[in-house]
């Protein structure tokens, strides 16, 4: 992916922004990554960004080049800007969606 996203219909483009971001990181460290909406359960509950290194080495690349020092097996990320802030409703939304997950 050579550039963000120009017409993400879906969400605002700070939300593109940030999924071109972490692909475009973690791709450089041979990690894959799932973008866009990652759904974690039977409703169309999603995540914005879901990472699974494949082993211990990739958790290392993590924690030291992209400066995510709690980083597991599965890690889930949600972006929030100022257009979607984050607020308690959102939060015990997250964590929710994290649960299922």
């Amino acid at each position: 992916m050579a550039n963000p996203p120009k017409n993400d219909t879906r969400r605002y483009r700070p939300d593109s922004i940030f999924k071109w971001t972490m692909n475009r990181l973690f791709t450089r460290l041979g990690i894959p990554i799932q973008t866009t909406q990652v759904e974690v359960g039977y409703l169309p509950l999603t995540i914005d960004v879901v990472i699974v290194p494949r082993d211990e080495t990739e958790q290392q690349k993590v924690k030291l080049e992209i400066a995510l020092p709690d980083v597991g097996a599965h890690n889930l990320i949600e972006f929030k800007s100022e257009n979607d802030r984050l607020t308690i409703f959102n939060l015990r939304r997250v964590v929710a969606r994290a649960n299922l997950y």
